[in-house]
């Protein structure tokens, strides 16, 4: 009914891991492409990380925002 709009990532999208920032904000990574941030009330995704690396996600602190990733610690926001 089109209320809501199309929030469904394509077939070729391969997400390598993710975590969930909170109750509504899933942080998950794409190999070779970056990290990005899925809103689930907005249904809306941002890219916040871009580059070349695997972007297999190993952690997040809630409290820092600091996400783990590839062997490197990085602070998001979003």
């Amino acid at each position: 009914d089109k209320e809501y709009p199309d929030s469904e990532l394509d077939e070729e999208v391969v997400i390598t891991s993710y975590v969930w920032a909170d109750d509504s904000h899933l942080v998950y990574g794409i190999a070779n492409d970056g990290i990005y941030v899925y809103d689930a009330e907005k249904r809306e995704n941002q890219k916040i990380l871009s580059g070349e690396n695997p972007y297999k996600i190993t952690g997040y602190d809630r409290e820092t925002n600091i996400i783990e990733y590839d062997d490197t610690k990085a602070r998001i926001n979003f």
